[in-house]
């Protein structure tokens, strides 16, 4: 996947693209089954926006802990990409149908 391109590839087809990131503001809807505190639940995207500023802020560390380069736009990229399932109802609300988790 191209930087430029994004997830379908085509520069020119901003129809596609609309397509593919409006529906992920609906991750602001969707609540984790783990809590963010006592009080209240963790939004699906508090929850990949914190997972992307962590492994950012810690990158060093966890390439001076795996002992080699790691990739970071690709590990942001992973960040905000592994619960899109969520928006789609496929993996169910709150955690709910997780496979191998």
């Amino acid at each position: 996947m191209s930087e430029m391109n994004g997830p379908h590839g085509a520069a020119g087809d901003r129809r596609r693209l609309f397509d593919f990131i409006a529906p992920t503001a609906r991750l602001r809807e969707i609540e984790r089954a783990n809590n963010a505190t006592a009080e209240r639940k963790e939004s699906v995207a508090e929850h990949s926006w914190h997972l992307a500023m962590v492994s950012w802020i810690l990158h060093a560390e966890f390439e001076r802990e795996a002992g080699q380069r790691l990739d970071l736009t690709k590990m942001l990229k992973l960040c905000l990409m592994h619960d899109l399932a969520e928006r789609r109802g496929e993996r169910g609300r709150g955690g709910a149908g997780r496979r191998g988790r």
